[in-house]
């Protein structure tokens, strides 16, 4: 399916929000998917040849943003994160806001197949 080019992915059992949601991301041009099944589809994204971001100029981020990045990929909360970067927790919701509106995504989930998809983590085996 993602290799066929699809830029979304839902569970048959959505509701409303998640689907009105869904709908507005891919048709802004952003990838959609569902939270419920993001581990599975970060594997299956990661492996797969398909990539919604070959022919999209892609933001650039700060030293600061990009570590972020890497502590989120790494399945870190906001907190552990601002103990390790010496960063109050309210500082790294800032930072994450900034970081999903210049990836065109919402939530952790988005971040990670972003992240892999561009390049900016790398699935360690």
């Amino acid at each position: 399916m993602l290799e066929a080019g699809a830029m979304g992915y839902l569970l048959k059992n959505a509701d409303k929000e998640e689907i009105i949601q869904a709908i507005q991301k891919v048709y802004r041009g952003f990838p959609y998917y569902c939270l419920k099944t993001s581990k599975k589809l970060t594997r299956i994204i990661a492996k797969s040849r398909f990539n919604p971001y070959l022919h999209q100029n892609l933001p650039t981020f700060t030293e600061r943003e990009a570590e972020i990045v890497q502590l989120i990929c790494r399945e870190k909360t906001n907190r552990e994160i601002a103990k390790a970067l010496f960063m109050s927790p309210r500082t790294i919701e800032w930072h994450r806001q900034k970081i999903q509106q210049k990836m065109g995504v919402n939530g952790t989930a988005g971040i990670v197949v972003y992240a892999i998809k561009t390049g900016i983590f790398k699935i360690e085996k």
